[in-house]
């Protein structure tokens, strides 16, 4: 028996609405499954920044590993980064990191970010930031106390 406490939250009206077929759930407890982790609860939510607050909060008492899938985007409705420092008492700085990798990805594209876009390098503070294999999507972890949150966007095999 894992003695690592899973639990993944969706994130997304277009999961809600049946716009999207979430088989994010599916790959991850796949990836995981050899390594003796199953996943012990799995929650969708609507884009509802209270609703993911408190569930982040319910959820981050139940286990030691939380994967957050979706809400790390450039629209308004892209909430999980501000939900999940709200939830973690944490400020929102623009973290260095993902600002870089983000110019040198529009960069690569002659792609000129606007406001939207640097949304998505206002992280939680004191989160890290890893890369895909791709280099396309951003993946943060923040560590608080003994929970561990992956936040991974949308589609984690794209």
């Amino acid at each position: 028996m894992s003695t690592i406490n899973l639990q993944l939250l969706l994130t997304g009206n277009e999961l809600i609405n049946g716009d999207v077929i979430d088989t994010n759930s599916a790959y991850i407890a796949k990836q995981v499954k050899p390594l003796g982790i199953d996943i012990a609860k799995r929650v969708t939510l609507a884009d509802n920044l209270t609703a993911l607050i408190n569930e982040i909060k319910i959820m981050s008492q139940q286990c030691n590993l939380l994967i957050i899938n979706g809400g790390l985007g450039p629209t308004s409705d892209d909430l999980t980064a501000e939900a999940l420092s709200i939830a973690a008492n944490l400020p929102l700085t623009e973290n260095a990191e993902a600002l870089r990798h983000l110019q040198s990805w529009a960069s690569k594209r002659m792609y000129t970010l606007d406001k939207a876009n640097l949304k998505q390098t206002v992280l939680p503070d004191k989160c890290n930031i890893l890369l895909t294999e791709q280099e396309v999507l951003l993946v943060f972890i923040l560590i608080l106390m003994i929970v561990i949150f992956f936040v991974l966007p949308v589609c984690p095999v794209n």
